[in-house]
This record gives structure tokens, sequence and C-alpha cells, in this order.
């Protein structure tokens, strides 16, 4: 019998709203610091948990990245914001499911307000209680409106108040700064601000009890990793270079201290075969099952499965009974179905920026075994690198990554004690020319252009990336080989 863990809430706030009212109004809330970039991920959260942003932060650290908030809602946790921050991210992710609470979220979302500096604020550390010294505007407007609605301050005194405040840094945007501007005379200055800070209306906190009030109204069922569904696919922004690697690079799935992007960079270094082949046929399989009104919600694999099933009905078709081939004569559909080729296949000149001359010579004799051996590394060198993060899935699929794990673990930890050993030396930027000869050898190659796209390398440029964060262990140590298979 399996149980599901109890969903949990994380609520990210600082200034905007103590950690105790927080608790006190959702019980059973995790309170953290204000958002940062690269916190998302590391809040430890699974499909069913609720992550709620308040405050974050912007000056101090780079923001939060819509990214960071995306991935966590395609992985099925609700995403929230609110008051700050989150009023931003919320307003701006609200078409992809990301959930907006309060007045403030409101009027972001429909242009009512459209500067960032509207909820940035001067306050100070944790340790004393994020004390606010210098407000946010959306609580400065709140506050000169009710003054003015209950008799406090002119109408006329608000506007001009208003628009100092516009008119300033946010830094700056203090009583005594803003309404010596909005014409208040100098030796009633004091006075006005002190009646002004007695009348303060916080917006901010405002919407952030409206927030938590909402989130324990609609408390998630109970969930986690046994036990949980994603959400309901929503519209995303499409992938890019940058985001895939991004994402790469911030999973952690292995319990080593090494990212998943290092252990595909370590085997697609150290492997004695060219396994990311297979990952990125099938990534062309499924593409073309796409362009046949195939269903796209389906896992690479399965779609690639059925391309060949629709292709190759008969069992005693010689490609049939070769995954390889019958997904290399389904990428030479598929590319003759996109209008890149005939069915005589590639020109020669385009093969031979690829292939090695052996290759080049085979293909030339056999057009679907130059689509064959040409689509993978066209594919690596295409800006979305979908099949990036399908062989980057496979690997971490596998019941053998916790071993590659350990492996690239303990081969980063050989260049770092020669990095320790060797203080002279620059260990973390190798000389590029110095690179290409060293894996060269170490693979047995004269066409290093062409090994670079069998091993999966989007560029030269991604692999001496790759290469340089082993290239001292692999200059001083007998270099593994991990034979990988197909995953």
């Amino acid at each position: 019998m399996t149980a599901t863990l109890p969903p949990r809430v994380v609520v990210s706030a600082g200034p905007t709203i103590s950690a105790a009212e927080i608790r006190q109004r959702l019980p059973g809330a995790e309170v953290v610091a204000p958002i940062a970039f690269g916190d998302a991920h590391a809040y430890g959260l699974w499909p069913g948990d609720t992550l709620l942003v308040v405050d974050g932060l912007f000056l101090q650290r780079p923001a939060v990245r819509h990214r960071e908030l995306l991935e966590l809602m395609d992985e099925g946790v609700r995403v929230a914001g609110c008051s700050s921050m989150g009023a931003l991210r919320a307003a701006e992710l609200a078409p992809f499911g990301m959930l907006g609470y309060g007045q403030i979220f409101h009027a972001y979302r429909t242009g009512q307000i459209e500067a960032d500096d509207e909820v940035a604020m001067v306050h100070g550390e944790a340790d004393a209680g994020y004390p606010v010294i210098i407000d946010a505007l959306v609580n400065l407007r709140a506050t000169v409106t009710a003054a003015a609605g209950g008799g406090l301050i002119s109408t006329g005194l608000a506007k001009r108040i208003l628009t100092a405040a516009q008119g300033l840094p946010f830094t700056h945007r203090s009583w005594q700064q803003l309404l010596p501007q909005a014409g208040v005379p100098v030796d009633q200055v004091a006075a006005v601000a002190h009646q002004l800070r007695r009348a303060r209306v916080d917006a901010k906190r405002r919407d952030a009890i409206i927030a938590l009030t909402e989130l324990r109204r609609h408390s998630p069922t109970a969930a986690g990793p046994q036990g949980s569904t994603r959400q309901v696919a929503r519209p995303r922004p499409p992938a890019t270079l940058w985001t895939q690697r991004w994402a790469e690079t911030r999973r952690r799935t292995s319990r080593s201290a090494v990212t998943d992007a290092q252990v595909v960079a370590f085997l697609r270094l150290s492997s004695t075969d060219h396994w990311t082949i297979l990952p990125a046929l099938e990534q062309f399989a499924a593409w073309h099952h796409d362009t046949l009104d195939g269903d796209p919600t389906l896992p690479v694999r399965d779609r690639a499965e059925l391309a060949i099933r629709n292709l190759l009905p008969s069992p005693t078709n010689p490609a049939g009974t070769d995954r390889v081939s019958a997904l290399g004569l389904v990428a030479h559909q598929h590319m003759q179905h996109l209008g890149l080729i005939t069915a005589a296949g590639w020109p020669q000149q385009v093969l031979a920026g690829y292939l090695d001359p052996d290759e080049l010579a085979a293909a030339a004799a056999d057009p679907v075994l130059g689509s064959t051996l040409l689509a993978p590394r066209v594919l690596h060198r295409q800006p979305m690198l979908a099949e990036t993060r399908h062989a980057a899935d496979l690997v971490r699929a596998d019941l053998r990554f916790e071993t590659w794990a350990a492996q690239t673990a303990d081969w980063l930890a050989v260049t770092d004690r020669l990095a320790l050993a060797h203080p002279e030396l620059d260990l973390t930027s190798p000389d590029p020319d110095a690179l290409a000869e060293l894996f060269s050898k170490l693979w047995s190659t004269e066409h290093l252009h062409a090994e670079l796209g069998r091993r999966g390398f989007a560029s030269r440029a991604a692999f001496l990336a790759a290469a340089a964060l082993f290239a001292a262990a692999a200059a001083t140590e007998p270099w593994p080989g991990v034979l990988v298979g197909q995953l």
C-alpha cells in the first residue's frame, strides 16, 4: 500500500506580511524568504503542492524567472501570486495558468498600472522584521486616495503627490521628498507626513490576506510523488536553446552533488557507443507522426513507434526488423514531406558538411542511409534542441543513472583535486584547440566534426563547454569507456 503525502503550501514573503500572520491565516503554510532566481525548484515541491509568491528580490539577486514558474506549473504545482513580485508574475503568466489574487494583480492584468517599480519598496533586513523604509507606490496611491476621500488632503494634492512619485526612482519616494514637490510648504511637510503615515493604507498586505484566504478556501487534495496527477495542459511559450539548457542545468535528479546536465555531458564524452543517435531519430519520427495528425501529447518514443507502424505495416519489410533503419526511413520520409529533399536524398555538398569520407561514400549510394546519418546531426544544431530534452529524459529514467552520476562526480572531483594542487594553472578555460586534439585522440577519430554529431553535441561550442569540465582529468587519468547502449 502506497501512502500519499499531504499537500504542501509554500509562501514566499517578507516585508508585505509577516510569517506569523501567514501561519495564522493559512495553518500549515511554510514561509520562506522573498523569492529570487533559482529558488522556485529549491523548495522541493511536488505535483499537488502550492507555491504562493508574495514578495521577491530583484536588486540583491536576479528576479525569479518566468520559466521557473512555468516549469513548476508543467510539473503539476499550483502557482499563485499577489501583492508584489507575485502580482507581477501572475499578471504576466495568467494566460499560462498562474493564479492571481487581489487588486494589484487585477490592476497589472488590466493595464491600469504597468510599471514594475509600482510594487518596489525599500525595507530592512529579515532579522529586523523587514521594516519598511520607503513604501511602494501602490501603497502610496492607496493612502493618498483614501486620505483625499476622507478629507485629510485635497484631491489636487493627492494627484500632485502621485505625479511626483511617478517621476522619482522608487528609492526616493519618501514623504519628505514627495510633499515639497507636490507643493506642500516646507514648514508643513512634517505635519502632513505624520498624518499620512497614520492614515497609511497597506494595499499589498490586503491583497496577501485575500490570497491566503482563497488558498485556504480552495485547499488541494492530498498529493505527492507516488499518487499525484498533472494539471490540465495549458498553452506554453515555445522552448528555446537557453530555456532547454537552463532546465537541464537546474534539474538535480541524482543524490550526488552533480546536475543532470553534467551527467549527460559525461556520457556523451565518455561513451564507447553513439547512443544519442537513436533518441534523435525517435524525435524525427515523433515529428513525422505529428504532421500526419497524430496525437502530439504522447511520449516521444510512443509517437515514434506509431510512425514506424504507419510507414512499415509489414514485419517482412527488411527495414522493419532494424529499429535504427526503420527510424532512418521515417526521417527520410519526413524530410521529403517537409520538402527539404527529394527521393534522391540530400545534396552532396550538404552531406559533406556533416559526414566523414567513409560515411559520405556510403550515403551517396543509399539516400535513406544518408538521412539516417544526417538527421541526428542536423537536429543537434537546431535552436529548439527538442531531442536534447528527449535524450536527457531517457538518461534520467534509466536504472543506471545513479551509477553514472557517481562516475560524473568522481571525474569532476579529479579536476577539483588538480586545481588545488596546481593553483598556478587555469583549469576552467582550457585551450579549445588542445581540447579538440585531446578528445580526438581519446575517440580515435580524424574527423572531429562528424564525431561531435554522432555524440549529440549541438555545436563545437557545446562540445567545448562540456569537455572543459573534464579536460584536466581526461588529460591525466585513463578516460573511462562507458557503454550506454539503448536507453
